[in-house]
């Protein structure tokens, strides 16, 4: 059986996530929510598009230390297209959560998602306040609630 990909992003990591939850039905969606300590991790393409919203903490790089493609801090957000490598530099302490779109999701946000990211090599980052508050809110939503 193949690996989650959210497995292969806590091995990356080498950490474990505050908050692990799946969103079931039609959206089909796995959130995330991690608290790393400074690092540098490589994450190799997985098989479905990520959100990426950062919370706060420090400043986090993506790409190679000497030549980064996004840099990135609290508020906001990126889309990781389907089989897309990246390397992640954290400064300090960050919070940020994933959210992973299904390639089987039914839902039509989460196909437009995917259509939007074929063909895509790098992360598209995303500048949007409401993206990042309601990716909060649903992480803290899950988190208050978790077992």
């Amino acid at each position: 059986m193949a690996e989650a990909p959210w497995q292969k992003v806590r091995k990356a990591f080498g950490s474990e996530p505050i908050v692990s939850h799946s969103l079931g039905g039609a959206l089909n969606i796995h959130v995330e929510r991690y608290i790393c300590e400074p690092l540098s991790s490589a994450i190799e393409p997985l098989s479905s598009a990520v959100l990426v919203t950062q919370f706060g903490g420090s400043q986090v790089g993506e790409g190679q230390k000497k030549h980064l493609h996004a840099k990135f801090f609290p508020n906001l957000s990126a889309i990781v297209p389907a089989d897309c490598a990246t390397e992640w530099q954290f400064s300090g302490f960050t919070d940020f959560a994933v959210f992973y779109f299904s390639e089987q999701s039914s839902q039509k946000f989460c196909q437009l998602i995917q259509t939007h990211c074929r063909g895509l090599k790098q992360p598209v980052l995303i500048s949007d306040l409401l993206v990042a508050v309601t990716s909060k809110q649903v992480v803290e939503e899950l988190f208050q609630n978790k077992s």
